[in-house]
């Protein structure tokens, strides 16, 4: 199970793909500012965790702690701290790498993350000297740097979203991250289009239709499968550090999910119906204010909290809440899930190997 922890909506940065911090179009959807007004402490949040583990075997579980911005949130270092003596668990940070700082603080105190991954804006290449920064020029390759010189993690991620404004810069950039930063893997995203106003993670105040039309890969004309195709050829060579999975119809995948309308399920569909075993689920995402959202994109209509689920229960209540947190979510689903784009299907097949699967982020 992937476990995506919205732990807080602030952020100090306006990429230009995200609407995590801009209110939902759609008008069953909660406001920012009754979400941060209703924000949780970590410790709720790390008390769920332990009370997961009662149920669901530490090694299936892959927690992913996103923001806004992680590092905003009060006691992120203790509680990093906190989670990194638990055995077995697995997490990676998910940061824009702006404050590093605090990344450095977290790292002196808490220890080595189990991940780190540094999401950019889209990349950007300076033509005179051939170096990169994203399209704010916020400097974001700094963490990776010093990544190389105190050995934050071992598991150093780049998240980096192409669209026609940088799609030219694709194969510079790849060539740039296997030299100079041979030891990082890099996820790779298209522009993530709202299907309808459902789609509340990837809308922002700038995604007008027009422009959300202006980034989209579509059409797939030469010079867009060309680019993937030659991605598709540095990952088999070894050249490029890339989590794609192991796809021979990668192309193809690409030319018939980029403007898709993939359904992926909630859950496995031999733990639904046994009432004496835990639901397992695909993922789940729990909003900053404890609140389950249908998923990362989709904010849907459930009001079940996290301690409603996962609070101070007997085993066997546990069990039976994820039940009851199924049946609520798939009210949701039925409705809003309109499918998704490229990287769902690609989560999805490649399901069982957490190593791949939480690293295969965006749409």
């Amino acid at each position: 199970m992937i476990l995506n922890w919205l732990i807080t909506r602030k952020c100090n940065r306006r990429c230009s793909y995200c609407g995590i911090v801009h209110d939902p179009k759609h008008k069953d959807f909660k406001k920012i500012s009754d979400i941060n007004k209703n924000e949780k402490p970590l410790s709720e949040v790390y008390d769920g965790i332990m009370q997961m583990m009662e149920i669901y075997p530490s090694e299936k579980l892959f927690h992913i702690f996103y923001g806004g911005e992680p590092f905003l949130k009060p006691g992120f270092t203790e509680f990093i701290k906190d989670i990194n003596k638990v055995d077995g668990l697995m997490y990676t940070v998910i940061t824009n790498g702006s404050l590093k700082d605090e990344v450095i603080e977290t790292f002196k105190v808490a220890g080595k993350y189990k991940g780190l991954t540094v999401s950019l804006d889209p990349m950007i290449m300076n033509e005179a000297n051939k170096s990169f920064n994203d399209v704010k020029n916020n400097n974001a390759l700094d963490l990776l740097r010093l990544n190389q010189e105190l050995v934050l993690t071992d598991d150093m991620v780049v998240e980096c979203v192409f669209d026609k404004q940088n799609l030219e810069y694709t194969i510079p950039f790849l060539d740039m991250m296997s030299k100079e930063y041979p030891e990082v893997t890099i996820s790779i995203s298209v522009y993530d289009y709202p299907k309808n106003d459902y789609y509340d993670f990837a809308l922002n105040d700038t995604a007008t239709p027009e422009y959300i039309k202006s980034m989209r890969l579509r059409p797939l004309n030469d010079k867009v499968l060309g680019t993937f195709i030659a991605i598709r050829k540095g990952v088999d060579s070894g050249k490029y550090k890339i989590h794609l999975g192991d796809d021979e119809e990668f192309v193809d995948k690409v030319n018939s999910t980029v403007d898709s309308t993939y359904m992926c399920e909630l859950a496995y569909s031999n733990s639904i119906n046994d009432l004496l075993k835990p639901v397992e689920f695909k993922t789940l995402t729990i909003d900053a204010d404890g609140e389950f959202r249908l998923c990362l994109r989709i904010a849907g209509t459930n009001k079940l909290t996290l301690m409603d689920i996962f609070g101070p229960h007997s085993k066997a209540e546990l069990i039976n809440n994820t039940h009851k947190l199924y049946d609520s979510l798939k009210v949701s689903y039925d409705k809003m899930c309109k499918g998704c784009a490229w990287t769902c299907p690609m989560m999805d097949e490649h399901w069982n190997d957490l190593s791949d699967v939480a690293h295969t982020q965006g749409g």
